[in-house]
C-alpha cells in the first residue's frame, strides 16, 4: 500500500520513522535504490532463534495487550473528543493537537515494543504484520496533528480508520481475542464521553416523534427516524444503550454525539431487527446493519455516523 507523500518536515522525519522500524520503502516519493539499502542496515533485525522462543500463549497475549492497548486507547481518545464536540468540523485543530501528538507518540511506541519482543515462529510473522499496520497510522496522525481546519483533520481521520488491520485480527485469532476496537479486543475501555451540562447537552429531543424505531441483532443499538426533530428538520439517531451514547443526524447538519438521558433512552427502546447488510430508508437517511456497526447516512449530504457498542464516530 503506498501512503500518501508526506507534507512537512515532522511528516517527512516520521517516514524515516516507518522505514527504520518496518523495514518498507514502499512510502510515496522514496528511492527505492537508496532506501531499501538504509533500511537493511538501520532496522532492528528479528532475533535469529525466534524458534527457540519458549513462551505460553497467554504469555504472548499478556506481551501483546501490553504493547497495543496504549496506542488504541489513544486513538479513542482522540476520536472522542471530536465526538464529544459533534464531529471533526465542529473542533478546534488548536484543542486537537495535543490528542493527536499524545495519540502518535503511543503509535510509535508500540511499533518500537513490538519489534523488540521476541515470540514463538509460527506468530512472529502476525508480530511483523501488526508492527506495519501501525507504523502506517503515523503520517495521518502527523497531519491531524499539523492540520488547520476541522475539515482537514477529518479527512485525515477517514484515511486513518481506512488502513487495514487485517494483520492485526489475524494474529487476534491465534490470540483468542476479539477483533481491534472491538468491545472484547482485550484492552481497557476509553474514557467515557464527557458528560453534558446544562449548556452542551445537546437539542432536547422531547418533542420529537419516532415514527420508525429498529435494533441491531444483538439489541444493544436502538434506533428511530423521526419526521421532525428539535431543528424543525428530519433526523436519523441510535442509542447505544450498553454505553449511553446517543447519536443524531438532523437533516442537513453534522452527527451529533451526547450522553443520553432517561427521557432519550425511554423514547427509542428498540424495535423490529435490522438484520446483518440490511438496509432502512426514510426522510431521506439510510442506515445499514454492517459489520462496523449501525452506520447512518444522509443521503443529500453524505455525511452520517457509525455506532457500536463503545463506539462512536462520524462519517
Amino acid at each position: 500500500m503506498t501512503i500518501r507523500k508526506a507534507r512537512s518536515k515532522a511528516a517527512a522525519t516520521l517516514v524515516a520513522i516507518v522505514v527504520v522500524v518496518t523495514g518498507c520503502t514502499s512510502v510515496s516519493g522514496s528511492d527505492p535504490e537508496t532506501d531499501s539499502g538504509q533500511a537493511a542496515s538501520s532496522a532492528p533485525s528479528e532475533s535469529e532463534d525466534e524458534s527457540l522462543v519458549d513462551l505460553t500463549l497467554d504469555e504472548v497475549t499478556e506481551q501483546f495487550l501490553a504493547s497495543i492497548c496504549p496506542a488504541d486507547t489513544a486513538l479513542q481518545v482522540l476520536n472522542s473528543v471530536a465526538v464529544a464536540a459533534g464531529g471533526w468540523t465542529n473542533v478546534s485543530p488548536t484543542e486537537m493537537e495535543p490528542y493527536a501528538d499524545g495519540a502518535m507518540s503511543a503509535v510509535i511506541a508500540t511499533t518500537k515494543d513490538l519489534q523488540n519482543l521476541s515470540w514463538p515462529e509460527d506468530l512472529a510473522a502476525g508480530k511483523s504484520a501488526v508492527t506495519r499496520e501501525h507504523a502506517q497510522l503515523i503520517i495521518p496522525l502527523d497531519q491531524i496533528k499539523n492540520a488547520s481546519t476541522g475539515a482537514q483533520m477529518r479527512e485525515s481521520w477517514r484515511e486513518l480508520r481506512e488502513l487495514p488491520r487485517s494483520g492485526e485480527n489475524i494474529l487476534r485469532a491465534k490470540l483468542g481475542l476479539g477483533l481491534a476496537w472491538s468491545s472484547n479486543d482485550g484492552c481497557p475501555p476509553p474514557p467515557p464521553l464527557p458528560k453534558p451540562s446544562e449548556s452542551t447537552s445537546g437539542p432536547n429531543t422531547s418533542s420529537e416523534a419516532w415514527t420508525t424505531l429498529w435494533q441491531s441483532p444483538s439489541g444493544n443499538i436502538r434506533c428511530g427516524f423521526a419526521p421532525r426533530g428539535s431543528l424543525g428538520v428530519p433526523v436519523a439517531a441510535c442509542l447505544d444503550s450498553d454505553n449511553n451514547t446517543l447519536a443524531r443526524l438532523p437533516k442537513g447538519r453534522f452527527a451529533q454525539f451526547t450522553e443520553a438521558t432517561s427521557s432519550q433512552r425511554s423514547q427509542l427502546p428498540g424495535g423490529f431487527v435490522l438484520d446483518f447488510y440490511q438496509t432502512i430508508s426514510e426522510y431521506g437517511f439510510f442506515c445499514t446493519m454492517e459489520d462496523q456497526g449501525m452506520t447512518c447516512v444522509d443521503a443529500d449530504s453524505g455525511v452520517g455516523f457509525v455506532i457500536r457498542r463503545g463506539i462512536a464516530y462520524p462519517i
